[in-house]
């Protein structure tokens, strides 16, 4: 009782958003944390072949059903909001901040329909981009190695792009013979974005 199956799983795009700069469905299923039962030819055909297994029975042939068939999805709400949260942290990772995520369920004769829906807020493009530099012996290697840097100012702000670009100069610096350079420990990033006009600017930290 007070339990339901759960039948499907949507995810609704932002519609006022521009289609070019719009996160879509496809960009968040993977943060889904619940989903439905396989299906086969519009059956839940892996669910019934767990269900033909006899409930606590050993024997081979309910061992065997139940490890070809699939144990029901039950709807687990906690899993709605941890899956939602990913999302929203998916949208300000990729320069969209101060989004946020709604969602609906639907229940009809025990089994349940989750909607999420996504709500983008502003993104932020690059403006100045600077580096600071803890020992000036590095200025010269990294200033040297720009023109390769993966982002440049008119971007939309995408913070995994810079958490890549962190890695790629410490790989630079380690084959300019700075070993113990990590790119937690020795390269920080700064995004500041008072100046305003949805304008990020982005500071890359050398340090020692």
């Amino acid at each position: 009782d007070g339990e339901y199956l759960l039948h499907k799983v949507t995810v609704r795009p932002d519609r006022s958003v521009p289609r070019r700069e719009r996160i879509m469905a496809g960009d968040v299923e993977d943060f889904i944390r619940q989903t439905p039962n396989r299906r086969l030819l519009g059956t839940n055909f892996y669910l019934q072949l767990h269900n033909m297994a006899r409930p606590g029975s050993q024997r081979w042939s309910s061992r065997t059903l139940r490890s070809l068939g699939e144990a029901p999805v039950i709807l687990d709400t906690a899993m709605v909001n941890s899956s939602g949260e990913s999302m929203r942290a998916y949208m300000n990772n990729h320069g969209f901040f101060n989004s946020s995520w709604t969602y609906r369920i639907d229940t009809t004769r025990k089994k349940a329909k989750v909607t999420y829906f996504i709500h983008q807020g502003p993104y932020y493009r690059i403006g100045n981009t600077d580096y600071i530099f803890r020992d000036d012996n590095l200025r010269v290697i990294v200033s040297r190695d720009s023109v390769n840097r993966l982002y440049s100012q008119g971007d939309v702000l995408d913070l995994t792009v810079l958490d890549a670009e962190r890695t790629r100069l410490v790989n630079h610096l380690k084959d300019n013979g700075h070993y113990q350079f990590s790119p937690r420990d020795n390269i920080s990033y700064m995004v500041d974005t008072m100046a305003g006009g949805r304008r990020a600017d982005v500071t890359m930290e050398i340090k020692q």
